[in-house]
């Protein structure tokens, strides 16, 4: 009787015994495959501390009236890093946004490094004033003067007539601008020859002007054939050319210079600026004269003029 226990007992464990080692013989072989599997593919699990591969866009979707996703890194790293592109190019030669969004609403809190690929150094401060701006090229393109007294209270420098109470032509440019010719063929008041005068020849400096970045007009040609006039400022007669407004001096000049020879000495007066109606000038046409008044008009020099513009 007791033998027969022994061996139904034998039985049983070996049979148990069997049982186990094919469950943990299928446990070992269905989770190294499930580990291998997991996080590679479509459909697999994300794995959290591990690198997970998939050639497809992967959603989270949902209705929820916080964030969908929340990433905390209470460590000293970043919470998120966005990459594009093969990771030995410069971020500078990379194409691809690493990030794009549907909404214009503000993210609050975001610093960033560039706007529109322009750093903080491109832009005017809030209390910054346009002269101290490279984007503020002309404060005289304004059609709004009640509401752009000065920089502060100006959009854009374009919008102002005045900066400051000062019309622009009361700013050195940032550079020397070119010469501007006087000819017999000129187009309006202010690059036309008056009262017969015209170029010497081809061959010497021919009639211009214009205002270095420090506000000082130069004059520049020789010139013949005109007539001269001894009397009074700012009139058509023996005016060689006119100087529109931003070019006048704050006060008459004269200038002595070379006429006629080498020994010879003739004079240029530069008027400080006035209106006209009469002759070859429209109405209400405004300049300062560079008026022959003596010399010999066989030739006349304006080589050397120069004065500071003040009206």
């Amino acid at each position: 009787m007791m033998k027969k226990i022994a061996r139904r007992t034998l039985r049983i464990a070996r049979g148990t015994a069997l049982a186990v080692g094919a469950a943990v013989m299928m446990a070992v072989v269905l989770g190294v495959t499930t580990t291998a599997l997991a996080g590679t593919g479509v459909g697999a699990t994300f794995n959290l501390g591990k690198a997970n591969t998939v050639d497809a866009v992967s959603r989270l979707v949902g209705s929820v009236t916080g964030s969908m996703l929340i990433v905390d890194n209470n460590g000293a790293g970043t919470a998120l890093d966005l990459r594009v592109g093969p990771a030995t190019t410069p971020p500078d030669q990379k194409t691809a946004a690493p990030m794009k969004v549907d909404s214009q609403a503000r993210v609050d809190n975001l610093n960033a490094d560039e706007l529109d690929n322009k750093s903080a150094s491109d832009f005017l401060a809030a209390d910054g004033k346009a002269q101290n701006a490279t984007h503020a090229d002309q404060a005289d393109s304004a059609t709004n003067t009640q509401n752009a007294a000065n920089a502060q209270n100006a959009t854009a420098a374009q919008n102002a007539d005045k900066l400051d109470g000062k019309d622009s032509s009361e700013f050195a440019t940032k550079s020397s601008e070119a010469w501007r010719q006087i000819t017999t063929t000129g187009t309006n008041p202010y690059n036309r020859f008056y009262a017969g005068w015209t170029n010497f020849d081809g061959e010497h400096s021919t009639a211009a002007y214009y205002k270095d970045s420090q506000g000082i007009v130069h004059l520049k040609g020789v010139v013949r054939s005109g007539s001269f006039y001894d009397c009074c400022y700012n009139t058509e007669d023996g005016m060689i050319f006119l100087l529109p407004q931003g070019y006048w001096p704050s006060e008459h000049r004269v200038f002595t210079t070379l006429s006629g020879s080498n020994t010879s000495v003739g004079r240029i007066d530069i008027g400080r600026g006035g209106c006209y109606g009469t002759q070859n000038l429209p109405s209400g046409t405004c300049g300062g004269a560079v008026q022959a008044v003596a010399g010999n008009n066989g030739w006349i020099s304006l080589d050397g003029i120069s004065f500071r513009a003040e009206g």
